[in-house]
């Protein structure tokens, strides 16, 4: 039997502290961020529990201290990879997480102009956490997005 080679750990994968991203023009390139664990959202009535604040504020202080430059200014695109083992609402983790990076990644709810959340099953290389994807967007975006959304639009009342 043939060992198989050991599998990569999430701190392998992440760059290393004192590692500098190449710049981009007009800080274009995304903010990541792997967060380790996940927060309690609900309690058995289903209301938010007193634990996803001190999620949001773990949230909070890992963003400030990977990206010590501050929230970005203007519109931004938000990507969730919430890895848990089946347990929790997507849009309930994906909300606790958004709170969190607000004032830290991005100056105001109403800079998200994009959010997407993907649930994903926990494995060896991937454990329970949540990586955060924060990038500023253009003005180009927004209109090709707009234009995109006009078609989908018109094509949906055409097809009635």
């Amino acid at each position: 039997m043939v060992a198989s080679p050991p599998h990569p750990r999430i701190a392998d994968l992440v760059p290393a502290e004192g590692c500098v991203a190449k710049e981009r023009p007009h800080g274009s390139h995304s903010r990541v961020l792997w967060l380790p664990g996940l927060p309690r959202t609900k309690n058995g009535s289903g209301r938010k529990v007193v634990g996803s604040r001190g999620y949001e504020e773990r949230v909070r202080v890992a963003f400030w201290g990977k990206y010590p430059e501050g929230p970005i200014r203007g519109p931004v695109r938000l990507l969730f990879y919430v890895v848990t083992d089946g347990l929790g609402d997507i849009d309930n983790f994906a909300k606790c997480i958004a709170d969190g990076l607000k004032g830290s990644a991005y100056l105001d709810d109403k800079t998200v102009v994009h959010l997407d959340a993907i649930k994903l099953q926990p494995t060896t290389l991937l454990p329970v956490g949540v990586l955060i994807l924060v990038t500023p967007v253009s003005r180009r975006w927004l209109w090709d997005e707009t234009h995109a959304a006009i078609g989908l639009v018109e094509a949906a009342q055409w097809r009635r």
